[in-house]
């Protein structure tokens, strides 16, 4: 865990000092976001083919830092947590001509490093649409399986994440977001470890950023 947080920050720090080089205009704090988002999860994969639904979703909490590269282009690091799982009872049925039955409960712990698009300028609008995609890394933990604990080897590795949403700007310093995403796994996070049917999971999330030195922007409003 601390080796996942460590290199997700050394990351993000060679970044905002490479980029921060070239564009001395505005300082640093008045590039950067702290910020923080809950909302809901939901698994998907071999115990769940239908793509998209949230009837057993999960809550997770997020964490974050960005950075704005130019007034277009940003460049976040993320930490969650959250939970995932999933419940098919235990009647032993087809589904799709395959044995899905069970149920799997994890926590799930993620950071991911994510560039971003904003389609509007924010120094000239409020709001914008914007889009991002990325990789991170992942660690479950307390696994379960049919309610009991289940030691599971593969309970970490590598993830893809991306996504959009839409950011409003509240003021100068505060700005509002909501935003969609899939995340592909490479390895399985339910038990049955199926080649077949790589796992995922998608999110929806509505959370603040706090601008760490207010920019004048006051003609947005």
């Amino acid at each position: 865990m601390k080796n996942l947080i460590r290199n997700i920050a050394a990351l993000t720090l060679f970044i905002i000092l490479g980029t921060s080089l070239f564009a001395q205009k505005e300082s640093i704090n008045q590039k950067s976001h702290i910020g923080i988002a809950g909302g809901i999860m939901n698994y998907g994969g071999f115990m769940n083919k239908s793509p998209l639904t949230f009837k057993q979703a999960k809550p997770s909490v997020e964490i974050m830092y960005r950075y704005d590269v130019s007034n277009h282009f940003s460049v976040r690091a993320t930490f969650m947590v959250g939970a995932l799982g999933w419940d098919n009872g235990n009647v032993d049925t087809l589904i799709d001509g395959a044995h899905r039955f069970g149920s799997f409960h994890t926590g799930i712990v993620e950071g991911d490093v994510l560039p971003e698009y904003n389609f509007l300028d924010l120094n000239k609008h409020n709001w914008t649409p914007y889009v991002y995609g990325g990789a991170g890394y992942y660690v479950l933990v307390t696994y379960k399986k049919d309610g009991m604990t289940y030691n599971k080897h593969d309970f970490e590795g590598f993830n893809l994440r991306g996504g959009g949403g839409v950011k409003y700007q509240i003021n100068s310093s505060l700005q509002l977001f909501a935003e969609a995403d899939t995340r592909e796994f490479s390895k399985s996070i339910d038990y049955y470890n199926s080649k077949n049917s790589r796992s995922r999971y998608y999110s929806l999330m509505i959370g603040l950023t706090y601008r760490l030195e207010p920019k004048h922007l006051k003609e947005l409003w």
